[in-house]
């Protein structure tokens, strides 16, 4: 037993394990990987794997930029994993879209996440207010949390119905859409 202990210690040591977006190997993640994921991004540089921040089998600028978050203390993990969730999800019924999510986070901070919904698909996902925005949402980090890792697609359906989101129409005839969706959510619910 204590000769395969030995022999795990020292394979750590030997092979270091490498933490996703320390691109160089040094023990740090900085500016200086988010560079290197760049280049490994438009193929200056062979990719490796500790680059593909969202483990999706490819390195890109996507992936430097999460890097970079991480060097300069800015990320944001439920940022990330709302993003990753939403990565190929069919959004054609609220296509035509400018959202900005406002989340209370469970620190007291908020995180607002602007989204702008396109032919049914996510063109931008950006941290912070879009500009000319259609719809505010307002939730909690707990509730983003617990649509996460739901399997039912219920649970959004709920989470409206229950005003744990809450929808707001910016402009008039945003209100009132948003009022006639709320109803209906309420009523078919």
């Amino acid at each position: 037993m204590k000769v395969l202990l030995i022999f795990l210690i020292l394979l750590i040591f030997i092979y270091p394990i490498e933490a996703k977006g320390d691109c160089n190997s040094d023990g740090r993640i900085t500016s200086v990987d988010a560079l290197i994921a760049l280049k490994m991004s438009v193929g200056k540089i062979e990719p490796n794997q500790s680059a593909d921040m969202n483990n999706d089998g490819f390195v890109t600028s996507y992936d430097a930029f999460r890097i970079l978050m991480l060097a300069t203390g800015d990320e944001d993990e439920l940022f990330f994993l709302l993003e990753d969730a939403l990565q190929g999800y069919d959004l054609s019924k609220i296509s035509g879209e400018r959202m900005n999510w406002i989340i209370a986070k469970r620190d007291g901070s908020k995180l607002t996440i602007g989204v702008v919904v396109e032919g049914g698909k996510i063109k931008d996902f950006v941290k912070g207010e879009i500009s000319n925005p259609t719809i505010t949402a307002y939730t909690t980090e707990d509730t983003v949390r617990r649509l996460l890792a739901s399997k039912s697609p219920d649970e959004l359906r709920n989470a409206l119905k229950n005003s744990d989101i809450r929808l707001e129409g910016v402009g008039i005839v945003n209100q009132i859409k948003v009022g006639f969706m709320n109803l209906l959510t309420k009523l078919v619910g």
